[in-house]
């Protein structure tokens, strides 16, 4: 119908309808001290800007002597691009806000085909295509759009953003690579699990001497056979490996309450700890895909689903020594009803395995340890609540055992904050953030300079409570600083080299405003 089409095109049709609406800042020189962008004009075509950031001076690129020493000069408006004008990323990045209209040219110069991708603002790859190779195509795009080149096995060979003017990409052999991991905005949370020292799951030791099998539901330990020491001489005959050896640690495991993978090793591979799981009512739900992208006949999908008061999968976390006489279950009086356990962690020291507690009915979420020597478990840090603890929201955990700190985000004080804590007595050291404001989410940690990224609201009393603003917060005691003041909702990147903020903030009556500002001071160079 007319109005279903009219609904389908409104991206489309509402594209540019403000000017610079997404601003594109591409980096040069020495530690990002310029960047260069397209901005839009009503009475014309776009303009190439270049802004530098010591002195917050914008000029015309081609009355920029750094811009023309790095790019040389711009071509004439109606020239026909001949030459790769749009930089290869760095970073696979999400596609900004529809910009303008424009059109890219994309050429491969490799020996393959290769598959062209939209790269999309949430993050999903939209196939359009592939381009054979010695050959190019045009393809109608938005500035601001990503477009990634992919090879048969979906892998990234390049990347580019697509500018306000007409630009051309080649893809050759000296083409760089992108990282798959895009770079850090508003709505990508810090991931503290990824710099954790603990091992991840594996069944092998860390230093190769044991192996872990399940077998009919109980766990053996396998001592892997070592190579002959010595490379034998022509004259010599060759030295037999070491025998394999086997060592049934459990005998009680059944199909009901089975030992199951993943294993985690500590650090030093004398330990070693899995869950026993004693398993739950199975109810199943089923739904009905109407319209598959693989088939065109409908699809039942089942899965289970619990329905309130059936009994849960019930985890327990079992710690073992490869020396077969350490073996420690964790203390069924500190997790008595789990509605999950997971963020399994060794301590550095290889002393101590800790777990993520999140017990049925959402009024506890605790950390808990189980310390190797004796066997006891203990709460590090036992968060409670009357009412509920969000822990799929406001959840945020960071252990720092060099330290012996921890990151932990709580309620506790009726807005959502940061603490420090000891990991080993369960104190807290100081709140991080604190005041009639609230933590929205972790955007980074600097665990060298100590400090986190922030995303909070409400934190400007005279602003709506919505709008999200960041912080720098120290973990030593320094107040938070703020980094953007901008009265409107903010998104933010980085530039690569980590110096400087590219902060934007709109209202529903304000267009988008975009500032770099200095990420160590907050301080703002300029308004581009």
């Amino acid at each position: 119908s007319e109005q279903f089409r009219r609904v389908a095109d409104l991206d489309r049709l509402t594209a540019a309808g403000v000017l610079n609406e997404s601003i594109v800042l591409q980096w040069f020189g020495p530690e990002d001290r310029y960047a260069w962008y397209e901005s839009q004009r009503a009475d014309g075509p776009p303009q190439r800007r270049v802004v530098d950031t010591q002195t917050g001076e914008i000029l015309l690129a081609a009355e920029s002597v750094a811009y023309l020493n790095e790019f040389g000069p711009l071509p004439a408006a109606d020239a026909v691009v001949a030459e790769s004008n749009l930089p290869a990323l760095r970073r696979i990045e999400m596609s900004g806000g529809a910009g303008s209209s424009t059109e890219i040219q994309i050429e491969n110069r490799t020996t393959a085909a290769v598959k062209l991708l939209w790269q999309s603002g949430d993050g999903e790859r939209v196939p359009y295509g592939e381009l054979p190779p010695g050959e190019s195509r045009r393809q109608h795009t938005y500035a601001g759009h990503v477009w990634v080149l992919a090879d048969a096995q979906d892998r990234p060979l390049a990347a580019f953003r697509a500018q306000a003017s007409r630009g051309k990409f080649v893809l050759d052999a000296e083409t760089p690579k992108p990282s798959d991991s895009p770079r850090r905005r508003r709505g990508g949370r810090d991931s503290a699990d990824s710099e954790r020292r603990s091992l991840p799951p594996q069944s092998a030791s860390p230093n190769g001497d044991f192996r872990i099998e399940i077998r009919d539901y109980n766990v053996v330990s396998i001592a892997i056979p070592r190579p002959p020491a010595d490379e034998p001489t022509p004259s010599e005959p060759e030295s037999p490996a070491e025998p394999s050896r086997e060592w049934v640690l459990t005998t009680d495991g059944t199909a009901d309450d089975a030992y199951q993978e993943p294993i985690w090793w500590a650090p030093d591979g004398k330990h070693f700890c899995l869950f026993r799981v004693a398993a739950g009512e199975r109810r199943k739900v089923t739904l009905v895909e109407s319209a598959p992208k693989d088939q065109l006949q409908p699809r039942a999908i089942e899965f289970d689903y619990a329905k309130p008061g059936d009994r849960l999968d019930h985890p327990r976390l079992h710690l073992f020594g490869v020396d077969r006489n350490t073996h420690h279950v964790v203390d069924p009086a500190q997790a008595p009803n789990p509605y999950a356990i997971d963020e399994v962690s060794w301590h550095a020291d290889g002393q101590s395995v800790r777990m993520l507690y999140n017990e049925r009915g959402h009024q506890r979420l605790a950390v808990l340890a189980i310390d190797v020597a004796s066997g006891q478990t203990r709460a590090m840090i036992d968060e409670r609540s009357s009412t509920f603890v969000d822990y799929a929201h406001k959840r945020y955990l960071r252990l720092l055992d060099e330290t012996d700190e921890a990151i932990w985000m709580s309620e506790r004080s009726g807005w959502n904050h940061l603490y420090l804590i000891r990991q080993s007595t369960g104190e807290v050291i100081r709140p991080l953030t604190s005041g009639e404001y609230v933590v929205r989410e972790v955007v980074d940690f600097d665990a060298e300079n100590r400090t986190l990224l922030v995303a909070v609201g409400g934190y400007y009393p005279h602003q709506d409570p919505y709008h999200v603003h960041l912080l720098r917060v120290s973990l030593d005691g320094a107040p938070p600083l703020p980094l953007t003041d901008g009265d409107g909702n903010h998104s933010w990147e980085i530039s690569p080299s980590g110096k400087h903020l590219v902060a934007r903030y709109s209202r529903a009556d304000l267009a988008p405003v975009t500032e770099i500002r200095s990420l160590s001071t907050g301080q703002r160079l300029c308004v581009v």
